[in-house]
C-alpha cells in the first residue's frame, strides 16, 4: 500500500503552505488527492488549500468548481466555507455546466453530506 514517511508528508505541507499563492488549482488538487490516497489528512494544508481555493472559486471556470469541491470530498474533509462559496459559485452558472461537471459536483456534495 506504499510507504508512508510521516518526515516527507510533513516536509510537502511545510513547502506548500508556506508559499500556497504560487500553486494553480491543479497543483492544489494533486497534493490534496496525494494525501487523500494514503489516508492522511493534515489540518493545516487542507486549511490553507480551503482558504486559497475559497478566496479564487468565483474567478474559476465551472469544471474547477467542480473540482475544488471535488479534491475536498475525495479526502472526506468538509470545510464550510468552501462548500459555500462552491455552491454560489455553481448555482449562478448551473446551466452552463457539462454533464461531467455536473456529476463531479453532485457526488462531491453528496459525499460530505
Amino acid at each position: 500500500a506504499g510507504i508512508r514517511d510521516d518526515e516527507l508528508y510533513d516536509a510537502v505541507v511545510d513547502a506548500a503552505t508556506a508559499d500556497i499563492g504560487s500553486f494553480n488549482l491543479q497543483d492544489l488538487a494533486d497534493i490534496v488527492w496525494a494525501f487523500a490516497t494514503v489516508s492522511r489528512s493534515h489540518s493545516d494544508l487542507f486549511d490553507s488549500v480551503a482558504k486559497a481555493t475559497t478566496a479564487e472559486i468565483s474567478n474559476f471556470n465551472l469544471q474547477k468548481q467542480a473540482n475544488a469541491a471535488w479534491m475536498f470530498a475525495k479526502a472526506g474533509r468538509r470545510n464550510k466555507e468552501l462548500f459555500d462559496s462552491a455552491q454560489k459559485a455553481a448555482t449562478v452558472d448551473i446551466r452552463n455546466f457539462h454533464s461531467s461537471g455536473l456529476a463531479i459536483i453532485v457526488w462531491a456534495f453528496a459525499k460530505v453530506g
